[in-house]
């Protein structure tokens, strides 16, 4: 099997000042700027393909070789100000101005307040370097000024001289913003931008409810390793529907008929789904362009919504709004009892149009959070196996017509539209270990479970029972009892001592409060098996039915319960591979160990006193700004890799400043620190911390804070005590894809293989990092994830890193699978939507603030 070594790590404990890469290939010594002690990492999102069989090779999206230029970078203020969706209309104008017209050069724009020219613009530099010009747009009084002001000359040569000698300017993070502007300008100005991604409503699919889902086009400039690349990949979003507004609203209200009002509930979802949304009126005619923000629905229809309205001596009258458009427009409503669309008047009045006058221009990205049914829907409009996917992004390259783009020419660039060939390797997978000896080889990143596989570590089970959230007549007791039977015979074959093997079954009152339900289940259970209660298995009618509640007064209340949940419907069709399932979780919870890596495969682990961390933060949903967000940070604390505990806590929410950095770090280390220590006996000397949910832009940041959160929780419980750290960043939002080019090589989804692993080419010419895909696909075109290196004092090679990265994978106590990242990370997922279920949630807090988990429960795994 080839290997490629590569091994980057910083000289200085504080800054990452040097690297070194070993490769088979090449060796490179690279010194960085003084004054940019960490280079910006790139992102790298190429669509890539790749490769399952070693040394094979991966398709990557196309490449990009700009000449060597110099690029002028203005900056340029729009008064008076405009909503950022009018930059690009307004630019539009400015473009017809002499001056603009007479620069000889095409000029791209990034919507904001960037301008990137590859000539100099004399009208700026023959007036000291910035100049107003005034428009007047047609048809309207108002005057826009346009002040241009020139910002730096941008080197292009740096650029290539980075990717060739590691040598960083800040000319470099300039030229690439250039580039990507230069890109995207002619797509971004006439298409639906969204992001980084143009759409277009051809082949749009219907998620119901008034919203739509349109197929769109991501593309940016990536570095890779002494070249540049291009990024293509299909992406999707979700759109408001245009048209007639009395049809969109009957799309989200199905059973209202146009000729009666909106119900309470009716008129909720409509105007939950378009307030924000703009609107055109048709009663003016078609020379009118003129766009409206709907606030609200009126509670009433036109025929009984009421206003002052000034007469022609002066005075007023109240007059409905079906009244007052019979009259000054001639317009007869067809529906006069369909609510109408409110938009804010003068002096704090509201404007009322009819609805069957009004439509919505198609186009407006819905920002609202997706029901679940939708999510589903979009999901599966959205997915694509390998091979359609490589057609999408083809069909895309066309679209976006590289060749016939007059800027990119301006330029100077030239984009190849083949996709590259990229090298990857496969990495073996490791052998999984039940008790007795009994070992399992994955294949394809999974293996299956069956009677002869016992837990290594069972716990003992005598003190639980059931609570059924159904009633009795629906979930009849008989198959309850043939369900638990199932389970404890499955438990029981699986190695687990289960001393209560008829556990009490309750079902809950129809009124019932579901504290008092959940008491008196305890104590029926503590009475029975005349212990505390251990486990309290939950049997629910739906998913996220009572879901929420009964996690969040279970497990934030004194003395807590753990809890299983089960759907009825499951329990209706239980069967043994269901009970392992369930059994794998339930042993996790009581503290026992289902499996783990056959030994020397967690070879830094396993010679001790090492803890992995995985972190994230997770935000509030579009909408819900005044919820906090929440950072979630869990700990491995066992040698073979499997018992993990974990901490939340609560941060300001992005309606008042979100953050990514997880301010409370130092407590949260030190609390998992000593917990580790308890458990283990003895402090870690090394740390291994996987951070999840950070964008390029905020490395530095992360780099500088948390790591330095680290060092602070361990000088605060000893001077003296510093573990190595090593603080690697996993990304999995990017649109990096691999494609087998051998379809022989692929797995049966037609996805790369788990354990695919790629390093060189595509990934960033001077840091530490890889992209791994270690699980098998299951639905669409699988995503790998990216893992970068941004502090190493373990001075890890990256074989052994990807190797023992893929290796924990292996080890995850809710499936019989690789998962797609560290299983450090999946349980921080976990417990930051856990606690999204806790009672006190919702109450927002402008400092970091740990959320209460039951002391009997906090250094459980009552997460997975």
């Amino acid at each position: 099997m080839t290997s490629d070594r590569r091994l980057r790590s910083p000289r200085d404990d504080e800054e990452m000042l040097d690297a070194d890469s070993h490769s088979s290939k090449r060796s490179r010594n690279i010194t960085y700027d003084n004054n940019q002690p960490y280079p910006p990492h790139s992102e790298l999102n190429l669509n890539l393909s790749a490769p399952s069989v070693p040394a094979a090779r991966v398709k990557v999206e196309p490449g990009i070789r700009p000449s060597y230029k110099t690029i002028h970078h203005y900056h340029i203020e729009i008064s008076p100000e405009v909503p950022p969706r009018r930059n690009r209309e307004l630019w539009q104008e400015l473009q017809r101005h002499p001056i603009m017209m007479d620069a000889g050069t095409l000029v791209a724009y990034d919507g904001r307040h960037s301008v990137f020219s590859p000539k100099h613009l004399p009208a700026v530099h023959d007036n000291n370097g910035a100049v107003t010009i005034k428009i007047e747009l047609a048809g309207q009084k108002q005057e826009i000024a346009f002040k241009i002001m020139h910002v730096n000359e941008i080197d292009i040569g740096t650029l290539l001289n980075f990717l060739q000698t590691g040598r960083y300017t800040q000319d470099c993070t300039e030229a690439i913003q250039a580039l990507n502007v230069a890109l995207t300008h002619k797509p971004y100005s006439n298409m639906v931008t969204v992001g980084r991604s143009v759409f277009t409503p051809d082949g749009a699919q219907d998620l119901r409810g008034g919203v739509e889902m349109w197929h769109g086009i991501f593309h940016t400039v990536r570095l890779g390793q002494q070249q540049l690349f291009v990024n293509v990949d299909k992406s999707a979003g979700a759109f408001v529907k245009g048209g007639s507004a009395i049809e969109l609203m009957r799309s989200i209200a199905p059973r209202w008929n146009p000729s009666q009002s909106l119900d309470r509930r009716e008129k909720d979802a409509v105007e939950t789904v378009l307030k924000g949304c703009f609107f055109r009126v048709t009663h003016r005619g078609k020379q009118f362009k003129r766009k409206y923000k709907m606030a609200q629905l009126s509670r009433a229809g036109a025929d009984d919504t009421w206003f002052d309205h000034t007469t022609n001596d002066g005075g007023t009258r109240k007059v409905s709004v079906e009244e007052y458009y019979t009259h000054t427009y001639n317009a007869k409503l067809h529906y006069p009892r369909a609510p109408c669309l409110g938009v804010p008047g003068r002096n704090n009045t509201i404007a009322y149009f009819p609805a069957e006058l009004c439509y919505f221009e198609s186009g407006q990205p819905y920002k609202k959070k997706l029901n679940d049914e939708q999510v589903a829907l979009m999901l599966r409009a959205a997915s694509m196996k390998p091979e359609p996917r490589i057609q999408k992004i083809r069909q895309s390259i066309q679209t976006l017509d590289f060749r016939n783009n007059p800027f990119l020419a301006a330029f100077g660039m030239s984009i190849s539209e083949r996709m590259a060939d990229v090298p990857a390797r496969v990495l073996q997978a490791p052998r999984i270990e039940f008790a007795r000896g009994v070992k399992v080889v994955p294949r394809q990143g999974t293996w299956e479970l069956n009677a002869s596989q016992q837990y290594l570590g069972g716990a003992t089970l005598r003190s639980w029972g059931i609570l059924v959230f159904e009633n009795e007549g629906r979930l009849h007791r008989g198959k309850v009892e043939s369900f638990v039977r199932r389970l404890v015979q499955v438990l029981s074959t699986a190695g687990m001592n289960i001393v209560m093997m008829e556990p009490p079954i309750g079902y809950t009152q129809p009124q019932g409060s579901l504290d008092r339900e959940i008491g008196v289940a305890r104590r029926r259970i503590e009475n029975v098996c005349q212990a505390p209660i251990q486990l309290l298995v939950a049997l629910l009618p739906g998913k996220g039915l009572m879901y929420p509640d009964i996690k969040a007064y279970c497990e934030t209340t004194e003395p807590g319960i753990m809890t299983q949940c089960a759907l009825a419907i499951k329990i209706e069709k239980v069967n043994d591979a269901y009970c392992r399932l369930l059994g794998m979780k339930i042993v996790a919870k009581l503290g026992g160990t289902v499996n783990r890596l056959e030994e020397n495969s967690l070879g830094f682990i396993e010679r001790g006193r090492t803890l992995v961390v995985g972190a994230d933060v997770t935000h509030a949903a579009p909408g819900e700004t005044d919820r906090p967000s929440i950072a979630s940070v869990v700990a491995l604390v066992d040698d073979c890799g499997f018992r993990h505990i974990g901490r939340i806590q609560r941060q300001p929410s992005q309606g008042v400043g979100a953050v990514e950095v997880i301010e409370g770090l130092p407590a949260l280390m030190m609390d998992l620190i000593a917990s580790y220590k308890q458990i283990m006996k003895h402090h870690p000397q090394r740390i291994l911390f996987y951070r999840d949910g950070v964008s390029e832009s905020q490395f530095a940041e992360i780099l500088r804070t948390e790591v330095k959160a680290i060092k602070i929780a361990c000088h605060q419980i000893d001077p003296k005590y510093k573990p190595a750290v090593t603080f690697v960043v996993v990304k999995k939002r990017h649109n990096t894809r691999f494609f087998p080019m051998d379809k022989r090589n692929s797995d049966r989804s037609g996805n790369c293989e788990s354990g695919t692993v790629v390093d060189t080419m595509i990934s960033h010419p001077t840091e530490f990092d890889f992209y791994l895909q270690s699980h098998a696909g299951l639905q669409g075109t699988s995503r790998c994830a990216q893992y970068c290196v941004l502090y190493d004092e373990n001075k890890f090679t990256s074989d052994d890193l990807q190797q023992l990265t893929f290796n924990l994978c292996h080890v995850y106590s809710r499936c019989s699978k690789a998962t797609s990242i560290v299983p450090a990370v999946q349980y921080a997922h976990l417990l930051a939507y856990r606690a999204r279920c806790y009672r006190d949630v919702g109450v927002n807090t402008d400092r970091p603030e740990v959320m209460p988990i039951s002391n009997d429960l906090k250094n459980t795994m009552f997460f997975v």
